[in-house]
């Protein structure tokens, strides 16, 4: 898809007086961008950065003006199946990726860059030399300290780089996201760890991960050291004798 770009003053009256509006009680420091479907068409509206905040009052009235936010997601793939976590919010189960800044707008590769590398941590088990695995092009620096696992960590850049899938329109929630895929392509062995945006009192959780098929059915899940973990019907056989108690 080809975004093209526009001006505010190239919108409807009530489009940019609605935009006007969400501007009026600025919360966030943080801006994002509007996005104008127009047809068969998407355009970037270059001068009108909306507070990240406002998209808690935004679906209901820009589906009237045709408008959207914007931001990117990435699904995460190995060998066993795509990576996932349960929202807690909407009760569904999602890849990683979030709400473009403002200067990420023509570029939504971007954001689901940097949500995959805050927030997806593919560590190898801890030993002397510990490793995070990322995507090509992704390196930065040669090594990291991973707040969340408290050690330092060893940056090995992967072969394989994030494959952008295609664009999603969703008139649900009027959200435009850019879908990448990324392929974990490593024989070594690896867990999972996703850490989310601080929370009050307890800082960045961790949340579990699992592992769904190419038919959203569960296959397993990433235990921290213990790494994947397959689902099975197996029980010690002593726990089996504990239960019939």
């Amino acid at each position: 898809m080809e975004i093209g770009r526009i001006s505010i003053n190239d919108l409807s009256r009530e489009a940019a007086l609605f935009i006007n509006t969400l501007n009026s009680n600025r919360k966030s420091d943080r801006s994002m961008p509007l996005y104008l479907k127009d047809a068969d068409r998407v355009f970037f509206i270059e001068d009108a950065p909306v507070p990240m905040g406002a998209d808690l009052a935004f679906t209901e009235e820009a589906a009237k003006h045709n408008l959207y936010r914007g931001g990117g997601t990435v699904l995460v793939r190995c060998r066993h199946g795509k990576i996932v976590v349960f929202d807690d919010r909407y009760h569904y189960w999602k890849g990683f990726g979030g709400v473009a800044d403002f200067s990420e707008a023509t570029s939504l590769l971007k954001t689901a860059q940097r949500e995959l590398m805050e927030e997806v941590f593919i560590v190898t088990p801890i030993t002397n030399q510990p490793k995070r695995f990322v995507p090509k092009g992704l390196k930065g620096e040669d090594s990291i300290f991973i707040k969340e696992l408290n050690y330092t960590a060893k940056v090995v850049e992967l072969e394989t780089g994030l494959d952008i899938r295609g664009y999603y329109l969703n008139p649900n929630d009027q959200f435009l996201t850019l879908v990448a895929e990324w392929f974990i392509d490593t024989d070594k062995p690896f867990t999972a760890i996703i850490s989310e945006d601080e929370w009050p009192f307890i800082g960045r959780p961790n949340i579990t991960p699992v592992v769904i098929d190419h038919n959203g059915e569960f296959v397993g899940y990433f235990s921290g050291q213990q790494g994947f973990v397959p689902t099975t019907k197996n029980k010690k056989p002593r726990l089996h004798k504990y239960l019939k108690l």
